[in-house]
């Protein structure tokens, strides 16, 4: 039973959750592109926080192991982390909460960096250069465009071999 009740509770909460945050934060545009996690702290942090809850659920699923394993009294080892489970998730919103606000305000923060050649001279020194920059390697910063709320189409006309077709 637990079993079945747990995983539909947290796929219903991912399932609604664009919803929810589309209600609080009144942002109805189409966002079709990716966004960095440092430019949604808020959903990054809940993230988080919702795989550390996951996952110190599966690491409390082998008490018994981690009992056995460390000489531990196993009531100890099930007092930790049914307080872990409930701990991890609390300390790792604000966490990670800090580290997104912190990389936005750094300049290219958390996007790739411009690797360095280590090269080795004979007297024994490690020199780094960076490794030269191409054209092709520069991205664009693809920004969201508004969608129209209307769009006029032309009709759409049949054709005799019973193919339709669209203009465009």
């Amino acid at each position: 039973m637990p079993a079945v009740i747990l995983p539909g509770i947290i796929f219903n909460i991912a399932y609604v959750w664009p919803a929810l945050e589309r209600k609080f934060t009144k942002d109805n545009e189409l966002h079709n592109l990716l966004d960095r996690p440092s430019q949604r702290p808020k959903r990054t942090a809940a993230g988080v926080a919702v795989l550390v809850f996951i996952s110190m659920l599966f690491i409390a699923s082998s008490t018994d192991l981690i009992a056995n394993f460390f000489h531990l009294s196993l009531n100890y080892v099930l007092w930790a982390m049914r307080i872990l489970v409930i701990v991890t998730p609390l300390i790792a919103y604000p966490v990670t909460y800090k580290i997104c606000k912190e990389l936005q305000g750094v300049k290219g923060g958390g996007k790739r960096k411009t690797p360095n050649v280590v090269t080795r001279t004979v007297e024994g020194e490690y020199l780094a250069t960076p490794t030269p920059s191409y054209s092709e390697d520069v991205t664009e910063e693809l920004h969201p465009t508004p969608v129209p709320t209307y769009i006029e189409a032309e009709p759409i006309v049949p054709v005799e071999s019973g193919v339709r077709t669209v203009d465009r």
